[in-house]
């Protein structure tokens, strides 16, 4: 019976701080980020608390949500783009906040899979955003 308690217990820590550190992490993610993407092209991502997104990239605009998947460093994110009203495409990526503020993120060429890190050979799948200030 203790036993079972006490492993209870440990399931509710760790569910609890994955959920603070999700938590945490989405908080710093929420708002309006800007820059271009890989090929020099303006880019505009918007992120909000009840995890809706919306994204423009090469004169075109895209509707979504996003996940974060899980709190390691570099934190992964799952957007997940409303590519047609029957269709939602899910793009995997690994995010880092640079020492300036900048939102940093990376996909993959096939986007199906998440890198694992950061290099700086990774043009054009490497993108780096400042937030838009109102």
């Amino acid at each position: 019976m203790i036993k079972t308690i006490l492993n209870l217990l440990v399931v509710v820590m760790l569910l609890t701080g994955l959920q603070a550190c999700s938590s945490t992490e989405a908080n710093k993610m929420v708002g309006h980020w800007v820059g271009t993407d890989g090929m020099g092209r303006p880019m505009e991502i918007n992120f909000t608390r009840d995890r809706a997104l919306s994204l423009f990239q090469g004169g075109q605009m895209f509707e979504g949500r996003w996940a974060v998947v899980s709190c390691n460093q570099p934190l992964e994110i799952d957007l997940h783009l409303q590519m047609s009203p029957s269709y939602t495409k899910t793009i995997p990526m690994i995010v880092r906040y640079t020492d300036k503020g900048y939102l940093q993120f990376r996909i993959s060429d096939e986007l199906k899979y998440r890198p694992t890190e950061f290099v700086e050979s990774a043009v054009p799948n490497q993108y780096t955003l400042m937030r838009k200030r109102s």
